[in-house]
């Protein structure tokens, strides 16, 4: 099964470029953001950043996520508005992907 909000913490690492920063948009602590890096990765099998010079970098393999990834953001942020009217359809917050 897929963790929506660990994926969601590998999209705000790529943004901002730092656990610090991502941690910063989630309204989390970084080490938190850490361990659901770590967690990922884990279940991945591969290292998804390379750290240079402060920042983190997307290594290949991550690289080749992410446009999927970015359409399944979009996707649920799409549904979010389309039914943000029902109190009940926030899939954009609670799956925080």
């Amino acid at each position: 099964m897929l963790d929506w909000d660990l994926w969601h913490a590998l999209l705000q690492v790529v943004r901002q470029g730092t656990y610090r920063g991502a941690a910063k948009v989630l309204k989390i602590d970084p080490t938190t953001i850490g361990r659901k890096i770590k967690k990922l990765e884990r279940q991945l099998g591969y290292q998804l950043f390379v750290r240079h010079n402060g920042r983190l970098h997307p290594t290949g393999q991550c690289e080749a996520l992410l446009p999927r990834l970015d359409q399944v953001a979009t996707a649920l942020r799409q549904i979010d508005v389309e039914n943000s009217e029902n109190e009940a359809a926030g899939l954009w917050r609670e799956t925080k992907i």
